[in-house]
């Protein structure tokens, strides 16, 4: 997924998350708990409103419009490895 604006239940909101994501992401590990709630810089992992957790893997450019994040949903935490989500829980969440 690109944005022009540069089986465990875990997380945060940071990111642009709803309530949901509060209780979600960022309990399975400190250091994706503080990767979410940091306000010192703007991370490259955040959840999204429809509550999908997202890491930006690239940088894109889009004909017209100019640099975008390309994004990529992390089924597992990249710290410490525990399952966040799957594939069947995002379809579920974007309609896709």
């Amino acid at each position: 997924m690109a944005d022009n604006d540069n089986d465990n239940d875990n997380a945060n909101t940071n990111g642009g998350g709803n309530g949901d994501g509060a209780t979600r992401f960022g309990s399975c590990c400190e250091d994706l708990r503080d990767v979410l709630a940091s306000d010192d810089f703007t991370p490259l992992i955040g959840v999204e409103e429809n509550g999908i957790l997202l890491m930006s893997v690239g940088c894109v450019e889009i004909e017209d419009e100019g640099l975008a994040w390309l994004d990529h949903a992390v089924l597992f935490c990249p710290f410490c490895g525990t399952k966040l989500q799957d594939r069947d829980e995002i379809e579920a969440r974007t309609g896709d």
